[in-house]
């Protein structure tokens, strides 16, 4: 498989919706899509989702990163006996250690093509037996206010969720207002899950913790800040008697992140996002540490994927079993548009048919171009 040229577009779709957290409100999705074309016509395609909140990627540093990948990788040929040496080694090779969404876009790429090329789905390129065939995702509440938290709480009681995840911050009294709301709308029998994007200190998140548990809450996200790391295991000592799981975001972007954690008892389990480990193989590598060191672990995505991270997403769905939670897939309730013609949106309840990945080569989506450049801001070509 030789690699004859690659467009790099830099897209921002507007969302129907603001969405909000604790770090940052969104009106528009934020991605870097690459598009491979291999010698005998093959097309492959790949997508970063870059947040200098998480990783401290810039979209431009992200751009950049790529041009230079870009034109070392141009003209080279992978033979079926070192592609996965390239989509490893290779890529190791090419120090984007920095811009981990610049990896995945170009792993998710390299994997797309090499998937038509051989005729091999995604998820067969990263363990050899395909477990789960249907998974349900869940419902998110951003940071809104109680009349559009109710409004909220009401369609995603109407559509069948099982679990849903509310965003909170550092207004305490509102916040609990809002899960309160939620609890009553939702009832009992809905796993509600908290994500505070790491906006409490510490004293305040054993305070928060104790209350929040009363509403039946036993999931959350980043309570603090991932800059001070260190009040992580003192928080697990501090709330071991309230049987609360505290999973980590911002905090784990990499293996080396995965190890410290893991070695000081510091968490619970990860949100594993594919875009900001760097593609699918280092997530795949994260998660089973995780499942050895007796970790949970729950699929998370970034807002505004497109259909190129929902396929990879849906993709590790299918070869990581023990994941607890799953997000993403909202297509078309949060997208003004995709850019491909085919719905890859959630059913009733959330549930996703996992065989749509499963049955096609590559990622399986069906990339459609004048939808790709509908909102470019910038496209190179290598």
């Amino acid at each position: 498989m030789k690699i004859v040229q690659i467009t790099l577009y830099r897209i921002q779709i507007p969302l129907k919706m603001a969405f909000r957290h604790a770090l940052k409100t969104r009106k528009t999705s934020q991605s870097v899509v690459v598009e491979l074309v291999t010698e005998s016509g093959i097309h492959g395609y790949g997508e970063g989702a870059p947040r200098e909140y998480v990783t401290s990627e810039t979209m431009d540093k992200t751009m950049g990163q790529l041009v230079k990948a870009g034109k070392l990788i141009t003209k080279e040929t992978f033979s079926e006996h070192d592609a996965q040496e390239c989509f490893s080694g290779r890529l190791e090779a090419l120090d984007l250690k920095d811009t981990p969404s610049a990896r995945c876009a170009l792993e998710l790429a390299l994997m797309d093509a090499w998937g038509k090329y051989s005729g091999t789905p995604l998820a067969a390129q990263v363990a050899p037996a395909p477990i789960n065939r249907s998974v349900r995702f869940s419902g998110v509440v951003s940071g809104e206010d109680l009349n559009t938290t109710k409004e909220l709480l009401l369609q995603i009681r109407e559509f069948g969720f099982t679990q849903v995840k509310v965003k909170v911050d550092r207004n305490h009294s509102l916040d609990l207002e809002r899960l309160a709301l939620a609890r009553h709308i939702l009832g009992h029998g809905v796993d509600i899950r908290l994500d505070v994007n790491g906006a409490w200190e510490l004293p305040e998140a054993v305070e928060n913790i104790q209350r929040f548990s009363s509403l039946g809450i036993y999931t959350i996200e980043q309570p603090i800040a991932a800059n001070t790391r260190e009040d992580y295991p003192r928080l697990m000592e501090r709330i071991g008697t309230h049987h609360v799981g505290i999973i980590l975001d911002e905090s784990i972007c990499t293996q080396n992140d995965a190890q410290w954690f893991i070695s000081c008892k510091g968490a619970s389990g990860f949100n594993l996002k594919i875009s900001k480990h760097g593609g699918i193989w280092p997530t795949y590598c994260i998660y089973k540490m995780a499942q050895e060191a007796g970790m949970t672990c729950q699929l998370g995505c970034h807002v505004g994927e497109t259909a190129l991270l929902t396929a990879a997403g849906r993709s590790f769905a299918t070869v990581a079993p023990e994941l607890k939670a799953f997000e993403g897939s909202f297509g078309r309730f949060l997208l003004e548009h995709d850019i491909n013609s085919e719905d890859l949106t959630f059913g009733p309840g959330g549930l996703v048919d996992l065989s749509f990945v499963l049955s096609r080569a590559g990622l399986g989506v069906e990339v459609d171009h004048k939808l790709l450049r509908k909102n470019v801001e910038m496209l190179g070509v290598c």
